[in-house]
């Protein structure tokens, strides 16, 4: 899979246990993922149950909101097991939801697609007022986050199902919600939410534009990353210039290619192999978070 999907999961307790076994196929598979699950359980072991079948995958981040309805509040946990730690966050740290290895949606539109299939998504064809239970769970995760859901609606017959995959192609939304099933009667053809045990929101790859293409290396992570290898060869040049017969700025900047090691000092060479090293391990270090 070229690029991690983004899932939202919405799950009850009579069917968390289909939901399990869902989950562990999932990670048999080696999917890339952000996983987003929505639930109210209020069975403890339930609970325990959701959270060692997360804990069995191999996972980069989780994040959990409770949600306190005595007090009416709101607390984030994230668990980073790559830190070893739990962390808690005020609920204002939007940036822990999306953490930017990827992709972050902070502050960011986001355009969601779907078809009418009351009472989930609620809408009229003359009109642009749009409500049901997927649009208000949208809508409260995104205020929590941080996030502006653009919800269109498309109405489509049984007719017209063959240009579905078309449509979806066209629209350019980043999530569609996979609510709907066309049900034929002896009349006409309806629309009619489907009976899956929990529902995906998933994603379509977002394409880039040809301004995007050619800047998407020159991110303000990847500056900074350049920035701190030319300062730390203008620091060991500076305290070490009585070794060098080389710019040593030349390391980062052109490469070993053109430098010359030949007729050195040996001091030289063996603090060029360091920074050498030491480029390579912050420089893969920076690929294994944006990969």
């Amino acid at each position: 899979m070229p690029s991690p999907l983004v899932l939202i999961v919405i799950v009850d307790q009579e069917h968390l246990v289909q939901f399990i076994r869902w989950l562990d196929q999932i990670a048999k598979q080696h999917m890339r993922m952000k996983l987003i699950i929505a639930t109210d359980i209020q069975n403890r072991l339930m609970m325990e149950k959701l959270i060692r079948a997360i804990l069995k995958t191999e996972h980069h981040e989780t994040v959990s909101m409770i949600h306190d309805h005595a007090r009416n509040e709101t607390r984030v946990f994230t668990y980073h097991p790559y830190r070893k730690k739990h962390v808690t966050h005020r609920i204002d740290e939007y940036h822990t939801f999306f953490p930017d290895y990827h992709r972050n949606f902070h502050r960011k539109p986001v355009v969601v697609c779907g078809m009418p299939a009351a009472p989930y998504i609620n809408a009229h064809p003359a009109s642009k007022n749009i409500s049901g239970i997927d649009v208000g769970m949208l809508k409260d995760i995104g205020q929590v986050v941080n996030i502006n859901f653009q919800i269109k609606i498309y109405f489509i017959t049984r007719k017209q199902i063959t240009k579905f995959l078309k449509i979806v192609d066209e629209t350019g939304a980043l999530i569609w919600l996979n609510r709907m099933t066309l049900k034929k009667t002896l009349k006409h053809s309806v629309t009619t939410p489907d009976l899956s045990e929990y529902v995906i929101i998933a994603p379509r790859g977002q394409r880039l534009t040809i301004p995007e293409t050619f800047l998407r290396p020159l991110t303000k992570t990847a500056w900074i990353l350049v920035i701190v290898m030319i300062v730390v060869s203008f620091l060991v040049m500076w305290n070490f210039n009585r070794y060098f017969r080389n710019d040593l700025i030349l390391l980062p900047v052109c490469g070993i290619e053109r430098y010359n090691l030949n007729q050195t000092h040996f001091a030289e060479k063996l603090i060029v192999l360091g920074l050498m090293v030491f480029y390579f391990l912050l420089q893969s270090g920076y690929e294994s978070i944006i990969i």
